[in-house]
């Protein structure tokens, strides 16, 4: 007795994969064809004509999307590209000897980001007695950055803990690029512009601070700046905090302490700081403000 199964018996399926079989009724008897090999030609879909309409844009579409491609990926290591600048994934981990934070490493630079930002601290004490409109440099917070792109520009912001014997001096900047310190740029103020016609009123670009109870505490001056050297990528740019009378009067200059020595609780030791942050030039105009140093 032949085994008959009724097609309404049996179990039912949802969907049909690839392996699934097909039984057709051909000229040559019954056989079976494999899902994966079905095809449907497309006259033979109800969607033909509405396809057909767009085959331009179709075509179209998919030039536009290798293009769009190519613009995204560099085609070598599929690192993404963002205004045609392969943005490596990779961040440089924090160094603990030198506080020196890696934001991201750029083959180029996309405009007006930030590059790169240094920074360190330090308590170390200076004392700089000064008579005259010489310039001084802060030593102790001289800090330098290697570009990684060609002129960026430099936004400087030192915090300076100090005090001096009297107020009469300001604050600037002394630029060095390369290796060669013997050709300084000095960024400390203004070509003097009298009020009145007169000649004599001081003037700087960053005026300091001043406690009249210098002898016990001390002041914290923070500066800020914007520096566009041209230097190019991978030359080192030094800068150093400067100070600079504006009289011949006798000053002393001291970092990081009060004026006074007396080892005891009301006499004030402080820290200052250096942060450097490179930024890809075209953000900003930068107006070059520079002086010749002795």
């Amino acid at each position: 007795m032949a085994n008959n199964t009724s097609i309404s018996n049996l179990n039912e399926v949802e969907e049909v994969n690839s392996g699934d079989f097909f039984i057709i009724d051909t000229p040559s008897g019954t056989q079976k064809i494999d899902f994966g090999n079905v095809l449907i030609p497309l006259d033979n879909a109800t969607f033909n004509t509405t396809i057909s309409a767009h085959a331009d844009d179709i075509a179209q579409n998919k030039t536009e999307l290798k293009t769009l491609t190519a613009a995204l990926y560099n085609g070598v290591d599929q690192n993404l590209k963002l205004n045609s600048v392969n943005v490596l994934t990779q961040l440089s981990a924090v160094s603990a000897d030198v506080d020196t934070i890696e934001v991201a490493d750029f083959e180029n630079s996309v405009v007006g980001s930030v590059l790169q930002t240094i920074y360190f601290r330090t308590n170390e004490h200076m004392t700089i007695s000064f008579e005259d409109d010489a310039i001084h440099s802060l030593s102790a917070l001289s800090a330098s950055i290697t570009p990684k792109a060609d002129n960026s520009v430099f936004l400087l912001l030192p915090k300076i803990n100090h005090e001096a014997s009297n107020h009469r001096f300001g604050f600037g900047f002394r630029r060095d690029t390369g290796t060669d310190y013997s050709s300084p740029t000095y960024i400390d103020r203004l070509d003097h512009n009298p009020l009145g016609g007169g000649t004599s009123r001081a003037h700087y670009m960053f005026k300091a601070n001043y406690d009249a109870n210098a002898d016990t505490t001390n002041e914290e001056q923070y500066l800020i700046h914007i520096d566009a050297p041209g230097a190019s990528k991978g030359t080192p740019v030094t800068y150093h905090p400067t100070i600079r009378n504006v009289d011949t009067s006798a000053n002393t200059f001291h970092l990081n302490r009060c004026v006074s020595t007396s080892n005891n609780d009301e006499r004030f030791d402080g820290e200052s700081m250096f942060i450097i942050m490179e930024i890809a030039a075209g953000t900003f105009t930068a107006t070059q403000i520079v002086s010749t140093g002795p």
